[in-house]
């Protein structure tokens, strides 16, 4: 008890020495803490828990040489164990020696009962057996069979069929459903009769619809028809019997069921058991001399005999006689009587086997086992030598209990080389790898269970290691990546606010200054911070679509060397600023109107100049270069160059130009303002036109950006559509704008084009307006977001006016909502097509030749 209380406070205390329980041991008690511990060792206490004793001593002692020393107390020195034992080793040790111990005497008990308890009951158990054995194996064939020719002769398409043979379309659907079933019945054939006419059909594996024919007529006449009428006039739905194949004039086991309608029975199914086989699982493994066996129907007519095997010797059963000539004990034939014909003209599953002992003949014991599902029965007859013999059972005893000995002994050695040996060596493997032990785990060589164990091992810890240097790394980059994005909107924070101030400052003066050139310069200051602050803003929608993969594409007829030699033109006073040269070369043979995006090549273009512009020195030089790369499948290859001779890009840097919300390093880059948004979005563009973006550069040397894209040649249709927009004056608009300055912008960019513009504040004012003359507009610009009514709804209320107008006008959403999804939640609310704000003249020119010229 002592040592169980020694064990818990050391448990409790974690092993240390500064527990009070200790203190008062060590002060108090006087007693040596080292013979408790060999005390505790020799009565094997272990009452620590699941932790084998061995290492709470290993710790108790660690402990104890820091302790001070006392006085021995007088206790008993036991002896030490020669060796730490292990306990896993130890009770399958003692497991097996106890279980051998058992099972042998067990068997020595068992056989000394059987000795002395050998009589009549068991030799009716093993009647039986051999009976239901009989009937098991009957079963393994006859259940499964039956199963099938039930499920057939009752479906839809055979029934359907039988009640009407002539009709070729029940045939068809027939025959499918019976050839889907030859290949799983057992003796992938069947034969079926019909009522109406007696015709008599055989359907092989691999029969065709051409095939499916009568080969002849049942009647009663011919001695081998007699399945087909026995089988109609049963009160059973099925019937057995053993007969000849007429076309392969093998001997069969036949399961024939009848096809019913309403009561009314149309004809037979069945299916034929290869009779042999069966015969053959049934009694193959008797022993005639001892055992017979006869499977008999109602009737007491032997239908199969365990002593006839052969093939040839089957025929003659033909004169079917009855195995009541089997045994001239009175009771066998008593027991027939009585058993042979079943109450609901089949055997159920409740009918279970009866033995009979046989007082006359050769046989002692008569076995009859009921076929469940059937009027048949397995009559099983035995003579004193198929029955257990006592005098057998002491040599079998003996040799089992030796082998026993022997299997143990095996066992106990090889199990300790091949199991604990190295279970033991790999548990302690693994305590020290537990521990942080850097040396491999034992076993990793070793060709077994214990060798995957450990390789497993092995691996999941290499798999730890590497995975906590992955998420090392994550971490920094996720780091690098947060530092990114917050210097990313510190930027675009400065880069919005500073347009802004220009905006806002430049409003106040204008509204204080009453000099018109001032306020002319105010003006102009006022639109470069607003298309500077538009570029942002479109900038970063931009990147908002390529990162949810929805930035796409708008196609048009447009020439390259006029877009080139435009945005040349738009940053030409940039570069006068700085007083440099800017030089443009345009290659003759660029076709002259290629289909692409004209507005997105512009948008690249001009942030490649731009840059160049910026982070060249003054007196310096930019060149642009358009040119054809080649002409090939229908799409022509451009390459345009951007050079400079500006501060350059340092190599390990270049790789960043593309990355969003990224910048250079580089105190010379860094004191130019931008985001970071315009080459990763350059890049974007590119790829979806099909090319490719790089640059090579080199510090204090100027830079050289080049990139592709792949565009086909506008043809003549579209061609023919690029050009000035016709058609449009003397046309009515409607307007739905809730906001003022909107409406005056508007009103701004159409009437000078010669249209007619009716404004309305709202959805439904803009509903009111169409209402009373439907016929007037040519045209709807719809607002999204407006009060008492939006443009979805104005747009639904119009489209289901009941006027012709209403259903052709075209309705253009004309709004900040700009994104993909706003585009198609207009078009489903009935609108014919989407202008995005801030308004872009170009766009809204379009929508009109688009809706409103004649070629549009």
């Amino acid at each position: 008890m002592f040592s169980r209380y020694f064990f818990r406070k050391m448990k409790e205390e974690e092993w240390t020495d500064r527990g009070p329980f200790f203190r008062r041991i060590d002060l108090r008690c006087g007693i040596n803490c080292v013979t408790i511990i060999k005390y505790i060792k020799c009565v094997g206490q272990n009452a620590a828990g699941h932790v084998p004793r061995d290492r709470h001593i290993l710790r108790i002692l660690d402990w104890i040489k820091r302790c001070r020393s006392m006085p021995t107390p007088p206790l008993p020195d036991p002896p030490e164990p020669s060796r730490p034992s292990y306990k896993i080793e130890t009770r399958f040790r003692n497991s097996g020696i106890l279980i051998f111990l058992l099972t042998a005497a067990l068997m020595a008990g068992t056989a000394t009962w059987f000795m002395g308890s050998i009589s009549e009951s068991a030799s009716r158990d093993y009647a039986r057996f051999y009976a239901v054995e009989a009937v098991g194996k009957f079963n393994t064939y006859f259940t499964r069979e039956l199963g099938l020719v039930t499920k057939v002769a009752r479906s839809g398409a055979l029934v359907r069929w039988f009640a009407d043979e002539g009709n070729a379309g029940k045939k068809a659907a027939a025959y499918e459903e019976m050839i889907s079933y030859v290949e799983m019945l057992h003796s992938a054939n069947l034969y079926f009769g019909i009522n109406e006419t007696l015709n008599e059909y055989s359907v092989d594996q691999g029969a065709t619809l051409a095939d499916f024919k009568p080969f002849d007529v049942l009647s009663r006449a011919k001695e081998y028809d007699h399945w087909y009428f026995d089988c109609i006039e049963s009160q059973n739905p099925y019937e057995l019997n053993i007969d000849i194949d007429k076309v392969t004039n093998e001997r069969r086991l036949w399961i024939n069921h009848k096809v019913a309608r309403n009561g009314e029975v149309l004809g037979v199914f069945c299916s034929g058991l290869r009779f042999g086989r069966v015969l053959e699982e049934l009694f193959g493994g008797y022993n005639s001399a001892s055992l017979r066996g006869f499977v008999v129907n109602e009737r007491g007519e032997i239908q199969m005999d365990s002593t006839i095997l052969k093939h040839d010797d089957l025929l003659e059963y033909e004169k079917k006689p009855r195995v009541h000539g089997a045994s001239p004990d009175p009771a066998f034939a008593a027991a027939l009587r009585d058993w042979l014909t079943p109450s609901n003209g089949y055997f159920s599953s409740a009918d279970g086997p009866r033995v009979i002992k046989l007082a006359r003949g050769p046989y002692s014991f008569a076995s009859l086992a009921p076929i469940a599902g059937t009027s048949w029965t397995v009559v099983t007859l035995f003579n004193s030598e198929s029955l257990f013999s006592a005098a057998k059972l002491l040599p079998l005893l003996l040799s089992v209990a030796v082998c026993a000995l022997i299997y143990a002994v095996a066992v106990t050695a090889l199990s300790r080389g091949l199991i604990f040996r190295p279970l033991t060596r790999l548990a302690a493997s693994l305590e020290k790898a537990k521990s942080g032990d850097t040396e491999p785990i034992y076993g990793l060589d070793l060709p077994n269970e214990f060798g995957a164990i450990s390789r497993t091992a092995q691996g999941m810890r290499n798999r730890l290691a590497a995975r906590a240097e992955e998420l090392r790394a994550a971490v920094v980059l996720a780091e690098k990546a947060n530092q990114a994005k917050t210097e990313f909107l510190a930027n675009m924070s400065h880069e919005l606010r500073t347009p802004m101030n220009a905006v806002i400052g430049m409003t106040t003066i204008a509204r204080a200054s009453a000099d018109p050139r001032r306020k002319e310069d105010c003006l102009g200051k006022i639109a470069d911070a607003s298309a500077h602050l538009l570029a942002i803003i479109n900038d970063i929608l931009d990147m908002s679509k390529v990162e949810a993969g929805r930035l796409t594409l708008a196609p048009a007829p447009f020439s390259f060397a006029a877009l080139t030699r435009e945005t040349a033109a738009a940053v030409h006073a940039k570069a006068g600023e700085k007083l440099l040269s800017l030089t443009v070369h345009v290659d003759g043979a660029l076709p002259p109107l290629l289909l692409g995006d004209a507005q997105r090549l512009r948008q690249v273009m001009a942030k490649l100049l731009d840059n160049a512009v910026k982070f060249t020195p003054e007196h310096g030089a930019v060149h642009l270069e358009a040119a054809l790369d080649r002409e090939e499948n229908g799409l022509c290859s451009i390459r345009v160059t951007v050079r400079d001779n500006g501060i350059g890009i340092a190599p390990h840097e270049q790789e960043r130009l593309f990355l969003p919300f990224d910048q250079l390093e580089n105190g010379a880059a860094r004191k130019f303002s931008g985001v970071g948004l315009g080459l990763p979005l350059a890049r974007r563009i590119v790829e979806l036109m099909g090319g490719s973006i790089g640059v090579a550069s080199e510090p204090g040397k100027g830079s050289l950006f080049t990139f592709t894209v792949a565009l086909p040649r506008a043809g003549e249709k579209e061609a023919a559509g690029h050009g000035p927009e016709a058609g449009l004056q003397g046309r009515r608009i409607l307007l739905a704008e809730d906001v003022a300055v909107n409406r005056e912008i508007v009103l701004a960019l159409l009437e000078p084009l010669g249209l007619t513009v009716d404004c309305a504040e709202n959805g439904a004012k803009a509903v009111e307006l169409f209402r009373a003359a439907p016929e007037r507009y040519a045209m709807i610009f719809m607002d999204l977001r407006m009060p008492e009514m939006d443009g979805y709804e104005a747009t639904r209320r119009i489209r289901g006016l009941d006027v012709p107008a209403a259903k052709t006008v075209p309705i253009v959403a004309m709004t900040a909502n700009v994104f993909p999804e706003d585009v198609e939640k207009c078009l489903a609310a009935g609108m014919n097509g989407h202008v995005g704000k801030p308004l872009d003249l170009d766009q809204v020119l379009a929508a009109l030749r688009r809706h409103l010229t004649p070629d549009g």
